[in-house]
């Protein structure tokens, strides 16, 4: 091979290394950007899975709710909620005492568990009243007499 073929061939094989060098990059920063990109997927389904798992546990409102939200709460069969719609047809709940009030089966206690688990009246959750016994035994309890002396 002659001088002048030598240095065509060097020159050419050099250009076709940076070729295969380039070709090289361009594979690695198109998987880098497809990895990227399949990240990125996976994050915003995993947002959107939450999302949708966020509003499976939404509370039940016990005014606004239709017999399938209220089946919907742990607690609340078929039962209990055709007689809750039942009830709410004579007018809507005011607040929790009112719910316990006038529906039959449900007291403090299930009203508590039915609230932990979802349920609402007009969106508050339930809160336990402090116990009216508490302040009746402290009414009956025995007045302590006092007596005084005489005055002279």
């Amino acid at each position: 091979m002659g001088e002048a073929t030598q240095q065509v061939f060097w020159e050419n094989f050099e250009v076709a290394a940076m070729v295969v060098a380039m070709i090289g990059r361009q594979r690695a920063m198109t998987e880098f950007i497809n990895s990227r990109r399949i990240l990125m997927i996976k994050k915003l389904l995993s947002i959107v899975l939450a999302v949708f798992t966020a509003g499976a546990f939404a509370a039940v409102d016990v005014n606004t709710a239709s017999p399938a939200d209220l089946d919907s709460v742990k607690g609340i069969g078929p039962g209990t909620s055709s007689k809750l719609l039942e009830v709410r047809k004579a007018g809507k709940f005011k607040d929790w005492p009112d719910l316990i009030e006038r529906m039959p089966g449900i007291g403090e206690k299930r009203a508590a568990k039915l609230s932990s688990d979802g349920l609402t009246v007009n969106g508050e959750s339930f809160k336990p009243v402090a116990s009216t016994k508490s302040a009746v035994t402290t009414e009956k309890a025995p007045k302590t007499a006092v007596t005084s002396t005489p005055k002279q």
